[in-house]
């Protein structure tokens, strides 16, 4: 591989951090940290070990999962694949704070909440 290919690579990942999708997302990962916790602490179900493992299942796999599609997007001349992928991302923290705001008692439509897209 050449230096000017390697050079591109590793200014795509570095500068990826400073898109505002990545700010978006990790964003809404910390708002599900902290609602995540105030539902365990509520429900009496809180482990430490669990934020860990929740920020490993979470922020690695969504993070890596939109900036291999900005890129490949970008390589394709398919800008919209990493806006799709973002959208689909998105949708599923917004179920999982769904998920944990109603955990809270806070009242949430049923088509937010997966208990009730899964057992539809």
């Amino acid at each position: 591989m050449s230096n000017t290919w390697w050079a591109a690579i590793v200014a795509f990942f570095t500068g990826a951090w400073a898109m505002w999708e990545v700010k978006f997302l990790l964003a809404h990962i910390v708002i599900n940290v902290v609602v995540a916790v105030a539902a365990a602490l509520h429900v009496g179900d809180f482990q430490l070990a669990k934020i860990g493992e929740f920020l490993y299942k979470k922020i690695l796999p969504y993070l890596a999962v939109w900036i291999v599609a900005k890129a490949m997007g970008e390589m394709a001349n398919m800008v919209w694949l990493a806006l799709a992928v973002f959208a689909v991302l998105e949708l599923n923290l917004i179920g999982d704070l769904a998920d944990n705001l109603s955990k809270l008692g806070v009242p949430m439509p049923g088509f937010l909440t997966k208990a009730d897209i899964f057992h539809a």
